[in-house]
């Protein structure tokens, strides 16, 4: 995931990957640390071709915004029927294919793409969310 700082706007060159919870390192133009935590959304993803997206975690940013989602390693699917385990590896395109013997069907991610919108923490809003810069804390919902 790459970020942006909140108050001098320079993306990390490097991208940062989050396991649970992580302060990023300083900016160099400035003396604050940036912090997010992940909250991993517990359901499930969407599998068929009938689901479009789902949403798969939510992040909690103080002095920094995420810019780009990255899909790499560390991906895990399971055949419901078979148990089967898949460790999926999505940092060369956002495509995987394989096989399940024990099921007899294929198991494929296919262009694997991820939207970061902003949520506003408060929890019921009717209408547009308007400029919430003066929030300490931000909420962003990534959509899979």
């Amino acid at each position: 995931m790459q970020l942006e700082c909140s108050y001098c706007r320079e993306v990390e060159d490097l991208t940062v990957c989050y396991d649970q919870e992580r302060t990023v390192e300083k900016t160099p133009h400035l003396a604050k640390k940036q912090t997010g935590s992940v909250i991993v959304l517990r359901g499930r993803v969407p599998f068929s071709e009938e689901e479009e997206s789902g949403q798969l975690l939510k992040l909690q940013c103080e002095g920094c915004k995420p810019v780009e989602f990255v899909f790499g390693r560390g991906w895990q699917a399971e055949n419901p029927t078979t148990g089967t385990i898949f460790d999926i590896d999505l940092s060369a395109g956002g495509d995987f294919t394989g096989y399940d013997q024990k099921g007899g069907c294929p198991v494929e991610v296919l262009n694997a793409c991820a939207t970061i919108s902003f949520v506003c923490p408060a929890e019921k809003i009717s209408g547009p969310v308007l400029d919430n810069s003066q929030l300490f804390w931000r909420n962003y919902c990534f959509v899979i």
